[in-house]
């Protein structure tokens, strides 16, 4: 399978299940509440996935526009990561050419740096954000005039390579650093493989956005979980994940930097594998 094919797989896999008050897109996904003002036209969606606490002090959302629509131009105190899942859109700091972006490019924000993104022009766009929240929430400024929007714009191709890591095809998306203390890759399993039990000294959270998959920490009982699905492992805690059975499955997986890399311990056994599966309960944050 090529690089474009698996990042395919992490299209339109973003979408949690929510409450049925949200709007929802033709393939069944729920995009999530109205983008809040200044609200781009024609439409836009954010669904927020995790709220920045202890384990991550990031925000993560999926954001879904129509085509032809953009954000006004901005900046993140903290910076940003964009992970592209679907569509085509563009990408543009000021003073610098537009950028289109396609699925498996990931753009890099740098704190502080005025830019917009959004839709291409005939194309829908969707993307994963993960911001960093201490210092401070999105600055907005003046609207994306249509010269702005519709300037000429170069091909941008940055999606990493894929690469065989255990039981898993795995794609690093972004690498911890001075502004983003985390690791972000995609990793995707054919149905029946899965992981040896580990722990992460800092934690990590797992966002499913293809297939079916397991998860189980030591003790608890396993949990199956579906595209959209949002996991948080705490500090230290021993756990395994996979696919199902009989169908595949991708996840993003987020892992804040630590001193101490992941522990790998005892492997899965088919007793364990085999196991009944519990459905999660949906929390509220």
């Amino acid at each position: 399978m090529n690089l474009k094919a698996k990042l395919s797989a992490l299209a339109l896999g973003m979408m949690l299940l929510a409450p049925q008050a949200m709007s929802q897109d033709a393939y069944g996904f729920f995009r999530g509440e109205a983008f809040p003002p200044p609200r781009p036209t024609p439409a836009a969606w954010l669904l927020e996935l995790h709220k920045a606490d202890e384990l991550l002090a990031s925000n993560i959302a999926v954001a879904t526009f129509l085509p032809n629509t953009r954000l006004a131009w901005h900046n993140h105190p903290g910076g940003q990561i964009l992970i592209v899942t679907d569509g085509v859109g563009y990408y543009q700091e000021k003073g610098r050419t537009k950028q289109i972006l396609r699925v498996g490019d990931v753009v890099r924000c740098a704190p502080g740096v005025e830019h917009w993104h959004g839709a291409a022009v005939e194309s829908g766009f969707t993307y994963v954000a993960i911001s960093p929240t201490q210092k401070g929430a999105t600055v907005w400024a003046q609207p994306v005039t249509d010269d702005e929007y519709r300037s000429a714009a170069s091909d941008r191709r940055t999606a990493p390579r894929a690469r065989k890591a255990g039981s898993a095809m795995r794609v690093e998306l972004a690498k911890a650093d001075d502004v983003f203390p985390f690791n972000v890759v995609s990793a995707t399993f054919a149905p029946g493989k899965r992981l040896d039990w580990h722990k992460d000294a800092g934690g990590q959270i797992l966002i499913f956005t293809a297939g079916s998959g397991y998860y189980q920490e030591r003790g608890q009982p396993k949990q199956l979980l579906r595209r959209g699905d949002v996991v948080k492992s705490s500090p230290g805690v021993e756990r395994w994940h996979g696919a199902a059975a009989e169908i595949g499955a991708s996840h993003i997986a987020i892992t804040p930097v630590n001193a101490a890399r992941t522990q790998w311990l005892d492997e899965v056994t088919d007793n364990e594998y085999g196991v009944a599966a519990v459905v999660p309960q949906k929390k509220a944050e």
